[in-house]
């Protein structure tokens, strides 16, 4: 009642209000410029997105394609500046047939745990920009199986396992995750990510919610716990100790298919990466909401838009039976 009795008075108020001034704004020219999207881990080689940003007062109708950046030149260095590689547009698969606005290393150079690199962007009409990231450092982790649990109906069995996480100094993010591979009997295979649940207050389901603080009570046995396709986490609790953290892992019933043992993956997060991706979701959140507050995604992006930034993880192979 009293948001209705709000709205009739801000509805009144509004029409008994003059509309019919007219105010012209000087709008300069808009000047785009350069966007990067590049996430370098150690599993693939350096790839990285080129674009160009476009004015909010850009037609609706605008064809995102006329935003690739297909004639950039790219150029790594490493900490001290010595030329490291250039990077191509290219398709991973069929090299002549690249792919617009994706660029990669066609030397098939990987990045590195614990080094520094910057990129260096130049496109014909648009100013240069450069972007720095570090890679972190995996850490190495131990994973114990503590047995198997009820069957699900329809859908396999819970084995309960538990991940130690020997958390080094300084503050840290991680993303966990788990997987098998399901081979069938024609010889195709696919990779069937596990979910899990889990009684400890450290994991966080999406990005938005990795700075909600820890001690948040979850009420485990009223029906709240909830299953992750991917955990997040910060270190606060256990910042430079280690973390065992109980996981209850859903095994499906895959029939007459092999199961390859699991796969527990743990990645250490940048930093940027982590602000980066913070952000995003917020502002997908906030995005049908005219009240929200705008969110400004973050960048690493000297002179541009967008972030250069990445993760490097370690795995651990679990047989559950």
């Amino acid at each position: 009642m009293p948001r209705l009795l709000l709205a009739l008075t801000l509805g009144l108020t509004l029409a008994a209000c003059d509309f019919e001034q007219v105010i012209e704004l000087d709008v300069p020219p808009y000047e785009p410029r350069l966007v990067l999207g590049g996430f370098p881990t150690p599993d693939s080689v350096f790839t990285v997105r080129v674009g160009r940003s476009a004015s909010a007062l850009t037609p609706t109708d605008f064809d995102p394609l006329a935003l690739v950046v297909d004639d950039a030149r790219l150029a790594l260095f490493d900490a001290d500046g010595t030329f490291l590689d250039s990077l191509y547009q290219s398709s991973p698969f069929y090299d002549d047939f690249p792919t617009p606005g994706v660029y990669r290393s066609l030397s098939g150079l990987r990045p590195e745990p614990g080094r520094s690199y910057t990129l260096r962007v130049d496109a014909p009409g648009l100013p240069s920009v450069r972007a720095t990231t570090r890679l972190p450092e995996p850490i190495t982790f131990a994973v114990r199986v503590d047995g198997v649990a009820e069957d699900v109906p329809g859908r396999g069995r819970i084995a309960r396992v538990v991940v130690t996480v020997p958390d080094p100094p300084g503050p840290q993010a991680y993303a966990l995750g788990i997987q098998q591979t399901v081979r069938f009997q024609d010889g195709t295979s696919y990779v069937q990510p596990l979910p899990f649940s889990s009684v400890d207050q450290v994991l966080r389901e999406s990005f938005d919610r990795l700075d909600v603080a820890v001690d948040i009570d979850v009420d485990i046995d009223q029906g709240q716990r909830t299953f992750y396709g991917r955990a997040l986490l910060r270190d606060a609790t256990f910042a430079g100790t280690t973390r065992q953290i109980p996981l209850d892992l859903v095994i499906f019933d895959t029939g007459s298919a092999e199961r390859d043992p699991v796969v527990v993956t743990l990645a250490v997060l940048d930093d940027d990466y982590v602000r980066y991706q913070q952000t995003l979701a917020l502002q997908d959140i906030n995005g049908d909401n005219p009240f929200a507050e705008p969110v400004r995604i973050h960048s690493n992006v000297e002179g541009g838009l967008g972030v250069f930034a990445g993760y490097a993880g370690s795995s651990v192979v679990v047989d559950i039976e």
